[in-house]
């Protein structure tokens, strides 16, 4: 949990709140700003398209309509078709006839050779009903008793008076045999130019919906689409693709998008106004918004590159910033436990080198201010001991000389004899300038001290040392237990009218998992009411200066040492020193 409290967390909050989040809201939405001007794009390049396409068939609608304009190229037509309309024309001679016949033939041929191929025939008929009709295989005779008069396109051509018309896609009736293609034409009211406002007749040409095809066929849009023209009725006149019935009536309403197929197509129309048709092409919607798609995984894709590429950054810069705070917590912790030699050299000129640079110091003038007051108070602490340890040696002389001048008044003089020798070797060990020695050693003066009391005491005094071979060479203050013998012997054992005991244990025992060297010193003597007492106090003065000393050059050398007294009158005396094991190996 200390994680959503660092500051590296922090940085990465305000990477993602700043660089993150909104480059991702910025990647979410850019595909609906593409979705729409791909739209946009798409339906402007196909009413290009469509806009370039209308040009190309009113360039073909203006071939076509000269076509209608061949009764006028010469004045050999013009007078042929005059002299066709004439009332009495049934009644001319046959060589008129012939000629007059022959020469709306030729025009009619003429017109149709000089055009395009896709131009079916060329039909002149007149208000009497009778046709001439020119096809590519030459004159056909149209079906008998046709009514041209009665024929839509011929009353749209009179009603235009002399105007180009153009017809819906209709069959051609008009053939002596039925023919399988469809047609549209283009219809002109011949005037006679002599006489105004007297028709002469009708021209119309027939043109194959094929033409359409070519014109369209080399149309290209970025989709896959259907191109469709439908006439004036909206009947449906050509388209590249086939179209369902569903589809026409979907495109007749106008609708924006149209289902064919279960496919989805998006609507795009132009109408063409001088035949007043209406070209419709169909986009697919399914092929737009796979480019959508793309743009959504181009989108991710970057979305998720510049995210990697961000956070990598971001690790590396957040590092740098970090690694020299994780430096500076590190040596902190390390001046918490005490190890004010550590240093930190964080290198640089910024905020964070000079903090280190700063804490680097103050560590330092801390060790040298702790290691002066630590060596002053270590000097006292060191007087205080040799005090403590000097006076040792006077206040066992002097009880030992009280013992000697006892032994001379009895005239025991072998005994004091040994009594003397003893004493030497005492007094070699408590002369020798070490301050600690082994428990070992300890011991064996404790055996000499007792074994020169004992010539004194005879068989009042019986005493038992033993030391565990697992602690014998342990480290101990030396004489820390002459004191505590000293006591037993002089306050417990001496005022007995019956044999006094001291045993003294060394060993090692554990206590709440800590090892401890333990040292019991237990006799069996007066005992004294030790909870009476303070610590500092005894039956006598003597007492209490043993015990003191004892505790006090403990607490001096071992701060985590423990000494315990229990005492009752009548029944003994127990000391017990506890020295951690980790401060005497």
């Amino acid at each position: 949990m200390d994680f959503f409290y660092s500051l590296r967390f922090r940085l990465t909050v305000l990477c993602l709140l700043t660089i993150a989040i909104p480059q991702s809201i910025l990647m979410f939405f850019m595909p609906f700003y593409y979705r729409d001007m791909i739209s946009e794009e798409t339906k402007a390049l196909t009413e290009s398209n469509i806009s370039s396409l209308k040009k190309n068939i009113d360039i073909y609608l203006d071939d076509l309509e000269r076509i209608t304009l061949s009764p006028y190229l010469t004045e050999e037509y013009t007078n042929a078709l005059i002299f066709r309309a004439e009332e009495n024309y049934s009644q001319s001679q046959q060589y008129d006839l012939f000629k007059t016949n022959q020469t709306i033939s030729s025009m009619l041929s003429n017109s149709l050779l000089n055009t395009r191929k896709d131009i079916v025939c060329t039909l002149y008929s007149t208000s009497d009903d009778f046709g001439y009709l020119m096809t590519k295989d030459g004159l056909v005779t149209p079906q008998p008793d046709f009514k041209f008069t009665q024929q839509e396109w011929y009353k749209e051509a009179v009603a235009a008076d002399g105007k180009a018309v153009f017809t819906n896609v209709h069959a051609q009736d008009y053939y002596p045999t039925p023919q399988k293609n469809r047609v549209f034409s283009v219809a002109r009211l011949i005037n006679n130019p002599y006489q105004h406002k007297k028709p002469l007749g009708v021209i119309m040409a027939d043109a194959d919906t094929v033409i359409l095809g070519q014109i369209l066929g080399d149309a290209k849009f970025n989709v896959s689409s259907i191109v469709a023209v439908l006439d004036s009725d909206n009947n449906l006149i050509y388209s590249n693709h086939p179209i369902s019935i569903s589809a026409l009536d979907q495109i007749k309403t106008n609708e924006n998008t149209i289902y064919e197929n279960k496919e989805q197509y998006v609507t795009v129309s132009k109408k063409l106004d001088r035949v007043n048709w209406k070209m419709v092409v169909l986009l697919s919607n399914s092929e737009i918004k796979s480019k959508l798609r793309f743009v959504y995984l181009i989108s991710f894709l970057l979305a998720i590159a510049v995210s990697v590429f961000v956070l990598f950054l971001f690790s590396i810069l957040s590092r740098l910033i970090t690694n020299p705070f994780n430096k500076i917590m590190r040596f902190v912790k390390q001046l918490e436990k005490g190890d004010l030699k550590s240093r930190i050299n964080i290198e640089g000129r910024d905020e964070i080198s000079k903090l280190a640079e700063a804490l680097d110091n103050m560590a330092y003038r801390l060790d040298d201010l702790i290691d002066r007051e630590y060596k002053a108070a270590l000097s006292k602490r060191n007087a205080e001991f040799y005090a403590l340890q000097s006076q040792v040696s006077p206040h066992f002389l002097y009880n030992t000389l009280n013992g000697f001048l006892g032994l001379n008044r009895l005239g025991k003089h072998e005994t004091l004899e040994k009594s003397i020798t003893a004493l030497t070797g005492l007094l070699r060990y408590t002369l020798d300038q070490k301050d600690l020695t082994t428990v070992s050693e300890e011991l064996l003066f404790l055996e000499r001290y007792c074994s020169i009391q004992k010539l004194r005491f005879e068989d009042r005094l019986e005493y038992n040392i033993c030391c565990d071979s697992v602690v014998a060479i342990y480290k101990i203050p030396k004489l820390i237990l002459q004191p505590l013998i000293e006591n037993s012997i002089i306050h417990g054992v001496e005022p007995l009218d019956r044999v006094g005991t001291i045993q003294v244990i060394a060993g090692l025992t554990c206590d709440s998992g800590v090892p401890y060297l333990q040292i019991s010193i237990t006799d069996n003597g007066a005992g004294f009411n030790h909870e009476s007492l303070s610590e500092d106090e005894d039956e006598d003065e003597d007492a209490g200066v043993g015990l003191a000393n004892v505790k006090e050059r403990l607490s001096l050398l071992f701060p985590e040492s423990i000494f315990l007294v229990s005492s009752k009158p009548g029944e003994g005396t127990q000391v017990i020193i506890k020295i951690p094991q980790k401060d005497v190996v």
